[in-house]
């Protein structure tokens, strides 16, 4: 991801705090997890028989032979004969049956995105007869990724990589929309926008994708109006419109408006035994040294508290490094037009132990999550939303003020005892 990332030559997982296989050498030689420990006692057992009937006599017969099948394709992406082996023909696959029988797992999925007030208007907005009420209006857009990886793909439970960041935000939004009327939230001089991004894990693919579209303008080929859709919203009798090249099933987005900045979060259930959050990015005027004066503001007297990272201002050029997370898609992609900040269970690097894309990072291994900092991130970011929302086109609400404003609407924080924290953390 180095062309991707902000500050690109900071290394965030200094200590390798994973399970280190991702980036172990395995001399080629495919490698499975086995979970059964049962079955992985009986492999070894084998295998030792086999290795010392060998070195006895190398002309013994090995028996029993043991035979794996993969369900995907673990070759090079080029052969010996020179073969290149792209997606497109891992997709195409076929058995020596002549069934279709893809060898690949594609990256990426949906992403999912939604608004705090009156939804996005589903109409074309050059449309003369569109509701204007809630159109041209700028966006603050919350954001988590939602994936995570490890060695071993489809054993990447992410209770903190990924989990954390979703719990959070999903409270953020319990938290805004069971507290504030809509009525509130739509004369806000921006729309809030939640959004959770699939395939960060492999290139920023759900954000990239997301402000590739929104900030960078998409152009259906068939018009802009594109076509009708058969997707449908909830108890509402229109259909969302939908363009076929580029496919898009649906084109709301393009309603959202302008995206004025961006807030992340990572890797808040893990603070490493401490009770300090960071907050990364925001270094320089403008909006992103709002949103950073906020939240630090926001937290001062709680039992959880933010502070800016210490990675700050940390390359050539003045400028600091941000964590892997959807705001480097926006930053790289608007070209420094729009940024943001990162909230973070880590200061300058991930913290010890953290297990970030590992096969252990769950509850039920070796990760240990602490509730009470999710539940202390989603208050913040709820609360930071909403004075970010309230911020006016020039700038002149200071951070005080905004935080001040964001209390007063959201005076109850989130609970991780309570009843929706542990449906959701369930």
């Amino acid at each position: 991801m180095e062309n991707l990332s902000v500050g690109s030559s900071y290394e965030w997982n200094v200590n390798n705090n994973g399970d280190g296989l991702t980036f172990t050498d395995m001399s080629g030689v495919p490698t499975v997890y086995v979970a059964d420990s049962q079955t992985a006692a009986y492999l070894r057992n084998v295998a030792s028989e086999q290795a010392n009937s060998i070195s006895s006599d190398l002309n013994a017969a090995v028996f029993p032979s043991v035979l794996s099948e993969f369900n995907y394709y673990m070759g090079p992406s080029e052969t010996t004969d020179g073969t290149k082996v792209t997606s497109q023909q891992c997709l195409e696959w076929k058995d020596l049956d002549g069934s279709w029988s893809p060898k690949c797992l594609p990256l990426g999925g949906n992403s999912i995105w939604a608004v705090a007030g009156t939804p996005v208007p589903l109409g074309y907005t050059d449309d003369e007869n569109a509701n204007d009420n809630n159109q041209d209006r700028p966006t603050v857009i919350l954001s988590a990724s939602i994936d995570s990886t490890s060695m071993f793909h489809e054993l990447s439970p992410g209770a903190n990589t990924a989990a954390s960041n979703i719990l959070s935000l999903l409270l953020a939004a319990e938290l805004l929309g069971s507290s504030i009327k809509d009525e509130v939230l739509d004369q806000l001089y921006s729309r809030i926008t939640f959004a959770f991004f699939q395939g960060e894990s492999h290139g920023f693919i759900g954000s990239r994708l997301f402000v590739k579209d929104v900030v960078g303008g998409f152009e259906c080929q068939a018009g802009n109006e594109g076509i009708p859709s058969v997707l449908k919203r909830k108890d509402e009798a229109s259909t969302v419109r939908a363009c076929l090249n580029p496919l898009r099933t649906d084109l709301t987005f393009q309603n959202l408006g302008d995206v004025r900045g961006m807030i992340a979060v990572d890797q808040v259930g893990n603070l490493g035994g401490g009770k300090n959050l960071y907050v990364q990015g925001g270094t320089e005027n403008g909006f992103d040294a709002f949103l950073s004066e906020v939240m630090i503001e926001l937290s001062a007297n709680g039992e959880y508290t933010a502070q800016a990272s210490s990675a700050s201002n940390n390359n050539e050029d003045g400028t600091a490094s941000l964590p892997p997370s959807p705001v480097s898609s926006l930053v790289k992609l608007s070209e420094s037009g729009a940024g943001g900040v990162v909230l973070t269970g880590y200061d300058d690097a991930f913290v010890a132990n953290s297990l970030y894309h590992s096969h252990l990072d769950s509850v039920s291994m070796r990760q240990s999550i602490d509730k009470d900092a999710i539940a202390a991130s989603a208050t913040l970011l709820a609360r930071s939303a909403v004075a970010a929302a309230y911020q006016n086109e020039n700038n002149e609400v200071d951070a005080a003020t905004a935080a001040a404003y964001a209390l007063d609407l959201l005076p109850n924080a989130v609970s991780s005892s309570s009843t929706t924290f542990e449906n959701i953390y369930n």
